[in-house]
């Protein structure tokens, strides 16, 4: 009656236990994302929040649909990703350039 206990609503189970109308949504919020973090890439936007005057700029159809098509706490969650994901990729950049330095340095290769 109200979906619970695994059954669409016209009571027939899907054959991979999960709902589709639920899979179907994840799979159109993930298609989405990835317009916008490829519209934030092309754009060299990495922190959507901060320069959201940016976004609303260069990625605002994109962003539109992305809020759209997602539930508000994985657009935030996605947002937020993005940002550390960046910080991870330049820390680890920074210090294999500081192994380098150390490796040229001492004369090792």
């Amino acid at each position: 009656m109200f979906g619970f206990g695994g059954k669409d609503t016209d009571g027939a189970a899907p054959a991979d236990g999960q709902n589709p109308r639920q899979r179907a949504s994840r799979e159109k919020c993930w298609e989405s994302r990835d317009l916008f973090t490829a519209c934030l890439d092309r754009e060299k936007i990495v922190d959507a929040f901060a320069q959201e005057a940016d976004v609303k700029a260069k990625c605002n159809a994109e962003n539109t649909a992305f809020e759209r098509d997602c539930i508000v706490s994985w657009v935030n969650y996605f947002k937020q990703k993005r940002i550390q994901d960046y910080r991870k990729i330049r820390m680890m950049e920074e210090a294999e350039a500081r192994n380098a330095e150390i490796q040229k340095k001492y004369g090792r290769a």
